[in-house]
């Protein structure tokens, strides 16, 4: 598997804030801007975590969010702020997630039309490529940020399977479509930068969001009686350090 451990020519390391990203192509805009997150479900993984803490920490004065969603009934949607909109692109029963977000492309186009956000969000690949298959043509297409949160390399490594094949070759080609591509960490935005083709959209390197009030909170919180005496070591860590993300092991 190829590796770089260096960022390319025209990748931004240094961390940014997601929503004074999307905000910088509206300088002069003075109303709300509207923000339409999408992906695949808004449960059990870190970049669906990292939507839920921006969307509910982003000043209502200058974002109005909303977010679709290829299923809904995820983990962390009963935690999301009450004001948020919340679509589901697919009835209930479809039980493959490559179906899903494929039958998902037609009903976020339909969503982006009356609504006319500024900007759409996506995130994780096969979301990345619906959003861009949804906006394709769209006579008022919104800007497009995909976020990429693994490695492309590592993910889609076998030469042999027509799957990782095809994922490969359509991130290649179709990412260029995006006005943005915001990656995970400076070794995932290096192997997208080595795999597109040109012309390449801007790439910058955002960190997910780690803490929220809930992170807060529990952490001044007591140990609960039944959790004391701790039979070993404590050790708290934020991140995973293996291939998946782009960082190399020990």
């Amino acid at each position: 598997m190829k590796r770089i451990d260096s960022p390319s020519p025209g990748v931004h390391t240094k961390p940014n804030n997601l929503s004074d990203y999307a905000q910088a192509f509206f300088k002069h805009k003075n109303t709300a801007l509207k923000l339409l997150f999408f992906t695949a479900s808004l449960g059990n993984g870190g970049a669906e975590m990292h939507f839920l803490r921006l969307i509910n920490a982003l000043d209502r004065q200058q974002f109005e969010p909303a977010i679709a969603l290829a299923q809904l009934g995820g983990s962390y949607e009963a935690a999301l702020d009450p004001d948020v909109p919340v679509f589901g692109l697919n009835p209930a029963g479809v039980r493959s997630s490559t179906l899903r977000m494929v039958r998902a492309i037609k009903p976020l186009r339909r969503l982006i039309q009356p609504r006319r956000p500024d900007v759409v969000c996506a995130a994780l690949d096969h979301a990345n490529l619906a959003a861009i298959a949804g906006g394709r043509g769209l006579p008022h297409r919104p800007k497009l940020l995909v976020c990429a949160q693994n490695s492309p390399l590592s993910q889609y490594h076998r030469p042999w399977h027509p799957l990782d094949r095809a994922m490969r070759g359509l991130l290649a080609r179709q990412l260029a479509e995006a006005d943005g591509l915001i990656a995970l960490l400076a070794g995932v935005a290096a192997e997208f930068a080595s795999l597109m083709q040109p012309p390449q959209p801007p790439i910058h390197v955002i960190y997910n969001a780690g803490v929220d009030d809930r992170v807060a909170t529990g952490a001044i919180a007591p140990l609960l009686d039944k959790d004391l005496p701790l039979p070993r070591p404590l050790i708290v860590a934020c991140g995973r350090l293996c291939e998946q993300k782009g960082l190399p092991t020990c």
